[in-house]
Order: structure tokens, then sequence, then C-alpha cells
């Protein structure tokens, strides 16, 4: 009858004398279990789906419903990253390098024909990359760099971080961070506090809180995005240089850049008439540093606290009426969903 309107003979008798209410609803809430707390490590991805919605960390990470399905995309995200760390070595090869990346995947014979086309893209980032890092003081580089930290007895929190360029001197270790994109990326430091939006400054306090430097002191974090639409070399360079916040001491940041003043690698950083470092430029001082690797540390406690007391509630995210949460989750038709779940977030100004 609710589906479609139609009674049999004993409907009306049946509804009378039985409490049909039960029938039309279906609490979907999570009810919580019972779950001997094991050890775990938190990485920027798990964090990622924990934040955006804790019912998803659930059915990923503790009843590991999730299947990692690799696609054309990933797989170009593979060769870029293992020709750009290859990109490197004191003996680097462009085509020795391509050649045995692409062995490393199963390639069909469209995806092997596409994959040349940004063959010739591939090498024009490896060149861009070294010509601008040419006004670089940070000369030594780590490439996908694995490190891991514990946070308590139970808990360690890890990441692998695609490009580290560093230098160290007088006793301090200057460096900056990068991870390239193949694909798109939301860089925006309001959000923190949501755990949202966490990658580069989770690196940053990796980093910050190992043992990896002595007195390691930030130049900078950034997304470079590989794989954008332009018309010429021109728009080709400006497109890859790099997006994030920089250190806004001027000496940090000219062993960072030494050029930042005329022609920064680095998008949107610029100097007035006066050569002071413009409003618009996002760059963070040392005190802004310290907060934001304070307010990582109180995100990772969240989560910590979120997964021991398995509070896994179903919460979306909406931020200014975009759901962040449910667009590409594979496990919106077990969680029932609905509008009361939602939790919307201020939007807040700066992200990429």
């Amino acid at each position: 009858y609710y589906k479609y309107h139609q009674k049999e003979k004993d409907f009306d008798y049946l509804t009378n004398n039985i409490d049909a209410n039960f029938y039309t609803s279906f609490d979907h809430k999570f009810k919580g279990i019972n779950r001997e707390i094991t050890p775990y490590s938190l990485s920027y991805s798990n964090l990622d789906d924990l934040f955006k919605c804790p019912f998803k960390y659930y059915l990923k990470y503790i009843l590991k419903l999730d299947s990692f399905n690799e696609n054309f995309n990933t797989k170009i995200g593979n060769i870029f990253h293992s020709v750009l760390k290859d990109s490197y070595n004191k003996n680097f090869s462009f085509e020795k390098s391509f050649d045995y990346a692409i062995t490393k995947e199963i390639l069909d014979n469209k995806e092997k024909f596409l994959l040349e086309k940004l063959k010739k893209e591939l090498e024009f980032i490896v060149d861009n990359n070294k010509k601008m890092e040419k006004s670089s003081f940070l000369t030594e580089f780590y490439g996908e760099k694995r490190l891991e930290i514990p946070l308590n007895d139970h808990v360690t929190v890890k990441g692998f971080i695609d490009k580290i360029l560093f230098k160290s001197f007088h006793n301090k270790t200057y460096y900056a961070v990068f991870d390239y994109k193949t694909g798109s990326a939301t860089l925006n430091l309001d959000y923190l506090e949501d755990g949202l939006f966490l990658q580069l400054p989770l690196y940053v306090y990796l980093i910050n809180r190992s043992k990896l430097f002595t007195n390691p002191v930030l130049g900078g974090f950034f997304y470079q995005f590989l794989l954008q639409n332009a018309k010429d070399e021109i728009e080709k360079q400006k497109n890859l240089k790099l997006v994030g916040y920089a250190n806004s001491d001027e000496i940090i940041l000219s062993y960072l850049d030494e050029d930042y003043k005329t022609n920064s690698f680095i998008k949107g950083l610029g100097v007035t008439k006066t050569e002071q470092l413009k409003s618009s430029s996002k760059v963070l001082n040392e005190e802004e540093i310290e907060a934001m690797l304070k307010t990582i540390e109180q995100a990772l406690n969240k989560a910590i606290n979120i997964i021991d007391n398995n509070n896994f509630i179903i919460e979306p995210k909406i931020i200014d009426n975009k759901n962040i949460s449910c667009e590409y989750c594979p496990f919106k038709e077990v969680c029932f969903v609905d509008v009361n779940d939602y939790k919307y977030l201020q939007k807040k100004e700066g992200d990429y």
C-alpha cells in the first residue's frame, strides 16, 4: 500500500488492529559496537575519510568493505611520481626512467596510446622543475619519504611525502614539502580544526615532530598540479607554479626561492613597490606555523577519541551547499543517509 497505494481485502482490518508505523520507518543511525582496541595507524587518507564521515571510516577500515580498483588515472599518477622521483638521481635518463615506470603498470593498447601523448607533458614538467629549483638554496632531496611517529601506546601517524627539498647549516635544517597532483586537491587551513584538508599540514607535523632533521625550519608546503590545460609553454609554466604557503620570514623565503621578488615559482607570491610582501601572498609566520601544528595535534587526538570510542556516526560534511563527503563515496547505498545527518560547516575563505 505504501509503495503502490493498493489495498488487499484485509488491509483496513489489519491496520486498525496492528501498529504498522514501523513498516514506513527505518532507523539507520549507527548504534555502536563492542570492539577490542588494537594497535592502528593514522594517515592523511584515512583521517580524511574519518572527518568527512566517521561511518565511512567504520565501513572502510573497521569492516574493510572497500576494495581498491586501479584505473588509468591511478596508473598515470604512479608513472609520473616514479619519473619525478628519479629525476633527482645523478645519472637520470628520462627515457630509461619512463620505460621502467611503465613496465610496472598493466596497460591496454588504448592506455599506451594515451600515455604516449602524456609523455611529452611529463618531460616538460621534469625540465621545468629543474629550471625552477635553480633559484633555490634547498638543494638536497628526499623523494617518496615515509615517516611514522607514535602518538600513544597503540596509535601511530604516518605519511608518504612526494618530495622534500632541504639544506642544513648553522645547526638548523631548512626544508620545504611538495606533493604532486595529477588531479584536484583543496588547501584551506581554516578547516584544520574540523580535520579537513590535512594533507600538507600533516606532512609538516610529521617532519617537525620526527627526528628526520635537526632543528627543522619550514620554508613552505605546496601542491604542484601536473596536468592542466594550456595553450602554450608560457601558460604551462604558469600552471606548474607551486600552490601553497611559504614562510613569511624573508631570509627563509629567499632560501626557498631567491627570485621570489622578481619571478617567483610560487603562485600568488609577490612584493609591492617597496619590496614588501603583498597582502595577498600566502605566507605564515612562526607563530602561525606553530598554531597550525597544535591544531593538527588536536585533530589527531579528536580522531583517536572517535575511533577508540567507536563513535562512527553517519555525519557527512556540507560546505557552502556542497557535499564534500558523499560525492565519491562507495557506501551511499549502505548508510541510508538523510538530510538530518548532514553537518553544515561555515564557508571560510582561502581555499584553492
